[in-house]
């Protein structure tokens, strides 16, 4: 019997686990100097010149309104893709640091907790767990939707940024402790 599986790769915002399907995450970076835009929400931290494309850095856990990410030793940039209006969109996610990618079965994914009317799900996919601890699997597509098309730029060129779903792209990720 054939066991289906996703690839996620989980990150901390604060002591809080979250995780984006590995198919969106293109690789990690290490903090560069980011360049404020102006007029900007306040979660967009700025932008960074990766080998060439210039890419807008969102402060996720800004824009979860948990506070300011505060850059430490373990604080990286996780480049993600995603789709808006039909378009590949490439931007990069400050989080205090990402800790593994690992399988999880369809059925090890529970649906979102509801909480009310206030509260939306639309940001989650479902929810795992990891070593004891109950972790949000983030949906990409909508949690990044609201970020400025024109700031995010559609995807130009296969050639500048490897897709995720490459053949180099798991080891990429994997490779970063």
């Amino acid at each position: 019997m054939i066991v289906l599986t996703n690839q996620y790769v989980t990150f901390k915002l604060d002591d809080e686990i979250y995780a984006l399907d590995v198919a969106h995450a293109r690789e990690i970076v290490g903090v560069p100097r980011l360049t404020r835009m102006p007029k900007a929400p306040a979660w967009i931290r700025g932008v960074i010149n990766l080998r060439g494309s210039v890419v807008p850095v969102i402060d996720l856990k800004h824009k979860f309104e948990m506070g300011a990410t505060e850059i430490g030793p373990d604080s990286c940039v996780l480049i993600v893709e995603f789709m808006f209006e039909d378009a590949i969109f490439v931007i990069g996610v400050l989080v205090d640091a990402v800790l593994a990618v690992f399988e999880l079965a369809p059925s090890e994914v529970e649906a979102p907790p509801k909480f009310g009317a206030r509260y939306s799900r639309k940001y989650l996919k479902g929810v795992g767990r990891l070593d004891g601890r109950v972790f949000m699997i983030l949906e990409a597509d909508e949690v990044f939707s609201d970020v400025d098309a024109e700031l995010a730029g559609p995807e130009s060129g296969q050639d500048e940024l490897p897709s995720a779903a490459g053949e180099d792209a798991p080891s990429q990720i994997a490779d970063v402790g």
